[in-house]
Parts: structure tokens; sequence; C-alpha cells
């Protein structure tokens, strides 16, 4: 008997014997060979890696490209690879190069299942191992011509790993939806000198977050951080020695409860808020706040505090920026 342990559907081909063996045999079970064996006899064992899609866990519109268990990606480009190599500063893990709008990148078009059938239609480059040439198949013919191949290869650029996959029609109703809202981010990027991905654990290590009674959880695909009781959370923001800033928090539009709170800058109340019944719209809202320049001027950094009321709570906080006028 020989052991079974590949995928279901494969095929194995026994030469000099005549044995079928081509049915579909369970995972983990196995395949069994009745016959009398004699030097030189060969079992060969067909493994074949046929291209498949992935969903990106809570997108189901962003798929990633696997040939058998190997991710698939493509380089897009070399321009604009600012802060490519890390340094030991404190964000130096992080590049710094210039965004590019989700419009501007390649978008497959057509059914997850047309899709995946135009995959494996592919036939390798010549001289080429695991490599693929695609055409006809993205949202702009520009973007013919880009190659597939294994991840682990790309280096020194710009990579697609995670694609936007849907129907032509779908698409142009994502791209209407999506341009002023892409616009208006890359604006806020551009005015952005730091900024906390609140609730996620690397930017708020970076960032130097103290807490008490302080919870996090996810609405709407995005992590949230607020403060109970009394209790507070606060980070340490960069300024890179601009004085004009104000800071923006991101809430839920229609929070209920009590949720009353102080926002606090070196110790300094700039704003009491309260935002239940404020915007009663089920949307996030962005809300700036203009900071005094004594609070920055001449300083690096500033602590930045949501202190809740008692018997009240602060937040929840979606995202936390410092921006420049």
């Amino acid at each position: 008997a020989w052991r079974c342990v590949y995928e279901t559907g494969y095929v194995v081909n026994c030469y000099g014997m005549v044995v079928d063996v081509s049915e579909k045999v369970a995972c983990s079970s196995y395949i069994c060979i009745d016959r009398k064996w004699k030097d030189g006899d060969k079992v060969e064992v067909s493994l074949p890696m046929k291209m498949r899609l992935e969903t990106l866990q809570g997108e189901d519109d962003f798929v990633a490209i696997m040939r058998g268990p190997i991710l698939m990606g493509a380089s897009v480009g070399t321009e604009n690879l600012d802060g490519l190599v890390a340094n030991d500063g404190r964000w130096g893990h992080i590049a710094s190069g210039k965004l590019v709008p989700l419009s501007e990148t390649p978008v497959l078009i057509g059914t997850k299942e047309i899709v995946t059938c135009y995959l494996n239609s592919l036939k390798p480059m010549k001289g080429n191992t695991l490599r693929y040439k695609l055409s006809g198949i993205f949202n702009d013919p520009k973007f013919d011509g880009l190659v597939l191949e294994p991840f682990c290869r790309l280096h020194d650029c710009r990579y697609m790993m995670y694609w936007l996959c849907m129907t032509s029609d779908g698409y142009s109703a994502y791209t209407k939806r999506t341009q002023e809202e892409e616009k208006r981010l890359m604006a806020l990027d551009a005015r952005t000198v730091d900024a906390v991905s609140v609730g996620e654990q690397q930017p708020e290590v970076d960032h130097k977050m103290k807490k008490e009674n302080s919870e996090t959880g996810m609405w709407k695909g995005k992590k949230w951080r607020d403060a109970r009781n009394g209790g507070y959370f606060k980070y340490t923001l960069s300024t890179n020695g601009k004085q004009s800033l104000s800071l923006m928090a991101t809430y839920w539009g229609y929070e209920q409860g009590n949720r009353k709170f102080e926002i606090v800058v070196d110790g300094t109340v700039v704003a009491t808020e309260n935002i239940v019944g404020k915007w009663n719209k089920e949307e996030f809202v962005d809300v700036e706040y203009k900071l005094p320049e004594t609070l920055v001027k001449g300083k690096n950094q500033i602590e930045v505090m949501f202190r809740s009321e008692k018997n009240s709570v602060a937040g929840g906080i979606f995202m936390l920026r410092l921006l420049t006028e």
C-alpha cells in the first residue's frame, strides 16, 4: 500500500503496470496497488499544482493567487522606493515612498471562476520556471505583460500580492464609489505628520501607549480603542518640529450610551467631547481639533490623552492623526 498525503483528485500514473488509480482519493487515505512486483517496476506520482484564488479574510473582493502552496506575485515598478531599506530609527521599518491610488493598480476583471480558469490556461514563459505573462485580464491594457512569479523571488520593487478581483460592471461601480474617497485620503496623508492605527499592537508600541480601564475591539472592519469610567489611553506623537498642527480623531457616527470625555495634550485640556447624538449617521466621522501653538512650539513630540468621565466612555477612537495646516 502507498500512503496518499496529497490533495483530493490528483492522478497517479504507474509505469510498467496495468493499474487504474485515476479515481479521486480522499486526503490522508490510501491507494492500494495489488500486483506482483518485480525488479525494475516504477511508480510515478504526479502532483499537479493548479492555480487558485484565496480570498482575503474580511475583504471578499481581494484575492491572493496561489499555485499549489506557492504564493504568486508581480513586480509593478521600481520608482519612488524611498525608505526601502530599514534603519534603526523609531519608524525605520515604515516605507515612506509615494502612495499610489488603488485605481492606478492592476485589477483582475471577471468572476473568480473566470479568472481562475484564465490563470490555469497560462503556459510558463520559455526558459523560465514558474513565470507567467499576464495579458487581457486587467482593468487597463497598460498592465498587460506583467509577469506572475513566486512572491519569494520579488525584491527591491513595488509589487502586487493581493489583487482586487471583480466583474467589469462591479469595477465601474466600485471606481465611482472610491475615487473621491481615495482623493480625500491621499490629501489627508499628505498633511499627516504622525498617525496611530489605534488598537493595533505595533503602532501602539511605537507610540508608547499607556492606558487604564481601556478596551479594544473591531467594528465595520476597523479596530477601535476606548477608555471607561475615568480611565484613559494616551500616545506619544512626533511633531517633526512643526508648529501649526491639528489633531484628528476618527469616530463612529452613531454611538450610544454615555460618551463624555476630554482630550488632553501634555496635561492641557484641548477639547471636551460628547459624541452621543452628535451626528446620528452610520458611518465613520473625522473630527479635527486645532492645537494651540504654545502647546507644540519647540517640541519634537507631544503626549495625547483621551480621558473618560466617571460612568462614561472615551471614544471609541478608530484612527488618530497629527496634521499640518
